[in-house]
């Protein structure tokens, strides 16, 4: 009998450290089950964060590439001004320059009338 009590207690402290070993598997699955939880929230967190950034990243570049767009036109106005600018200034000096040729030919014309008098009877 004492045999049959010993098998028997031998089966049932078997039976509780199966038990426990189940248990402590199952406790360990729950703490990586929660840590995963955990890690998966931060991960979410992380990339709505990132997703905010980048948002924030594209409105400021869409906002630089319209700056660029107006700097540009406005650049091309000023430059065609300047041109404009320096074509006036060109005529203006080949204006000068044929007054001054024209108030010649008229100073040498007046020469001759005045010669052309003095040499007339």
């Amino acid at each position: 009998m004492r045999s049959w009590l010993n098998h028997n207690h031998c089966r049932c402290l078997c039976h509780r450290a199966k038990e426990s070993l189940a248990r402590n598997a199952l406790n360990r699955s729950e703490l990586m089950r929660i840590e995963l939880e955990k890690s998966v929230r931060k991960q979410k967190e992380d990339l709505a964060n990132l997703t905010g950034r980048v948002m924030a990243h594209q409105d400021q570049a869409a906002w630089a590439e319209r700056q660029r767009q107006e700097a540009q036109a406005s650049l091309k106005i000023a430059l065609a001004g300047r041109v404009e600018t320096w074509k006036a200034r060109l005529w203006a000096r080949k204006l000068e320059t044929l007054k001054l040729r024209n108030d010649q030919l008229a100073d040498g014309l007046e020469v001759a009338r005045y010669a052309r008098q003095r040499l007339r009877p």
